[in-house]
């Protein structure tokens, strides 16, 4: 190896790795076209100059190098979320409903009848943020506050059936049999919840059209 093709070596094994500073996708699409070049003008820079010649090429590049990456990862960043913001708009309420049903069977007993009862109230803490939109920070706290308050009383409900819905039960085994009252202990949540968030809706579509009060109004992204 001579004296003038180390230095040429060891500059392009550095510009190889100070490619990595670049996007994934970049690198695959650019990187071995970049090197190739940088290599072709690192031989020229040496062969009119000398070792000054490739020391002016990396005072040039360097700056450049760093310009360019950090558009490109400005660039790649900004894909990425609105990649994220399409995915979410499209999946937020699959995503809740998962969240809701993983978070139900971690807090109830150990069946799927109690999951997925107490699912629904959950996922209802969700679904009145959403509905609470036009309410401003004080409203949608208060909602989702009651939609927690909501949800936790039918979780206690799983796990404490007969205590907290001893009424309940007698009222419906006094109608007909066990069946219906498992059935309408799956039901029940479906309705304090759709009551629930129907409501918030309703309020915060009547707080919306007006302007909202106080000056308690928030934007919505």
């Amino acid at each position: 190896m001579t004296s003038r093709s180390r230095p040429l070596e060891v500059s392009a094994r550095i510009y190889r790795m100070l490619l990595w500073a670049y996007p994934a996708s970049f690198r695959r699409q650019y990187a071995d076209e970049m090197a190739h070049l940088f290599g072709d003008m690192a031989e020229a820079a040496v062969e009119r100059r000398g070792s000054a010649g490739l020391i002016a090429l990396w005072l040039r590049v360097l700056p450049d190098l760093g310009f360019t990456v950090v558009a490109q990862q400005l660039a790649e960043t900004e894909r990425r979320v609105a990649m994220w913001r399409a995915f979410w708009g499209q999946a937020h309420v699959p995503a809740a409903l998962t969240a809701a049903l993983i978070l139900a069977a971690l807090a109830t007993p150990a069946d799927p009848a109690s999951m997925l009862m107490a699912a629904v109230p959950v996922l209802g803490v969700y679904l009145a943020a959403l509905a609470s939109k036009g309410l401003g920070p004080r409203g949608r706290s208060l909602a989702i506050g009651i939609g927690v308050l909501h949800a936790v009383l039918w979780v206690g409900v799983m796990w404490f059936p007969d205590t907290l819905l001893a009424g309940v039960h007698l009222a419906l085994l006094s109608a007909t049999d066990a069946f219906l009252v498992f059935v309408g202990l799956a039901v029940l949540p479906w309705v304090t919840t759709a009551a629930l968030v129907g409501t918030v809706a309703l309020i915060s579509r009547g707080r919306g059209g007006a302007g909202g009060s106080d000056g308690d109004t928030e934007m919505v992204a």
